[in-house]
């Protein structure tokens, strides 16, 4: 008997949840922009009793409005529902959210990001391009921004709205300020962008260049094909970054020249690269030397590079693993085992699952270059307990396991 699940609300249901949320979010901005209106005029007869409300901290009330909002996007689209019950479910948990960023208000009246959270929620749950929640809405996200033009939180809210309204323009200007506030803010940035197919030449031209930003960029530069442009961007900042370069800066650079098998470039620009102010930086451009110099047949200086790398940073688990990998490469399996060994005891804190068990594979491969099948089982397996899904763990294990491979053992 067939168990198919109900299908979508559609047709007559969708005319419902649009005249639904149009009749919600039309009451319920209205209400929000008038008790703001209200708190800021501490003349008004209201305002004692709003301000005299005790609500949860900014952080907190935030973090349960995100939760519900992710609710009533499940609720919708959780098609074992019926669509009735999938409709009530979405409504309840956007009235919630939209309860709670009120409470927030009522306390903290110029809390311009919880102003933003609401005019982006409102414009969200508008249906007609002419509908006033929408104009409304972007008063709100107005409001917000001149409460607070340097809150990078607020301003890239508001660069997102704007992208949702097709005032692209306007959008990546904002994003701009946003990043020129705080560059950590670029993974989500790039995330949007990318979803609304902008021209990646485009945002490297207009963004101000960072390590963040370039870090956001290069799994879609590669994904695309483009990344001889983001490198010219990449190698311009590096250079003009100078002693100042930090370690993702370095390490996006390397990623993105041995990605295209530009090892002797990479080389002569880290040759040219003036001392570098912080360890982390050094460490990492001898780890990308290392790499330039294996490339490039030089092993023993690569290895003496990798060395280098562990010296400056000897507490750090990546240059441990990165020194024994490379003495693995080069047929020194004793100093390679030894090193892997060290690896393990610098992630036995603090480190997930996945890194563990991608060193306990590192230590199979060195064990079973050497001759040594049954420890290089037990490594594997125990990389694979840590990690069942961690594919090169999986794959050696059940390939000392077939019976060919014993054969040869």
């Amino acid at each position: 008997m067939s168990t198919a699940k109900p299908p979508r609300a559609a047709g007559p249901g969708r005319w419902v949840l649009g005249v639904a949320i149009l009749v919600v979010g039309t009451l319920s901005l209205a209400a929000s922009w008038e008790r703001l209106r209200v708190q800021r005029d501490p003349s008004h007869p209201s305002a004692s009793r709003f301000t005299s409300l005790i609500a949860p901290s900014p952080k907190r009330l935030a973090e349960r409005v995100d939760r519900n909002i992710k609710v009533a996007v499940a609720e919708l689209e959780d098609a074992n529902l019926p669509p009735a019950d999938r409709l009530a479910g979405f409504e309840a948990a956007l009235r919630e959210a939209e309860s709670l960023i009120q409470r927030g208000l009522e306390a903290h009246p110029l809390d311009a990001d919880a102003i933003a959270e609401l005019a982006t929620l409102h414009w969200e749950l508008a249906t007609r391009k002419d509908d006033p929640v929408r104009r409304q809405a972007v008063a709100g996200m107005d409001l917000a921004a001149s409460l607070a033009p340097s809150v990078p939180g607020v301003q890239r809210r508001l660069g997102s709205l704007l992208l949702s309204m097709g005032r692209r323009d306007e959008a990546l200007q904002t994003f701009r300020r946003s990043l020129e506030l705080s560059p950590r803010l670029a993974p989500g940035i790039a995330s949007d962008l990318r979803v609304q197919l902008f021209p990646l030449d485009e945002l490297i031209r207009t963004f101000p260049p960072s390590s963040e930003l370039f870090v956001a960029l290069e799994p879609w530069a590669r994904e695309t094909g483009q990344t001889a442009k983001l490198t010219t961007a990449v190698v311009d900042h590096l250079e003009d970054r100078g002693i100042h370069a930090d370690e993702p800066l370095i390490r996006v650079c390397g990623k993105l020249l041995l990605g295209d098998d530009n090892a002797r470039e990479l080389h002569d620009l880290l040759a040219a690269v003036p001392p570098l102010v912080t360890v982390q930086a050094r460490a990492e451009r001898d780890r990308q030397r290392s790499r330039a110099l294996m490339g490039l047949g030089r092993h023993e200086e690569a290895l003496a590079a990798a060395r280098s790398a562990r010296e400056q940073l000897p507490q750090a688990t990546r240059y441990a693993e990165f020194l024994a990998s490379t003495l693995l490469e080069l047929g020194q399996f004793d100093d390679a085992i030894e090193e892997a060994h060290r690896s393990l005891s610098l992630a036995a804190t603090g480190n997930d699952p996945l890194t563990r068990a991608r060193l306990y594979t590192l230590l199979g491969r060195s064990e079973e270059a050497r001759g040594e099948f049954d420890r290089a089982y037990d490594a594997y397996a125990r990389a694979t307990k840590l990690s069942p899904d961690y594919d090169p763990a999986r794959r050696n294990l059940d390939r000392l396991r077939s019976p060919a491979s014993a054969q040869t053992q």
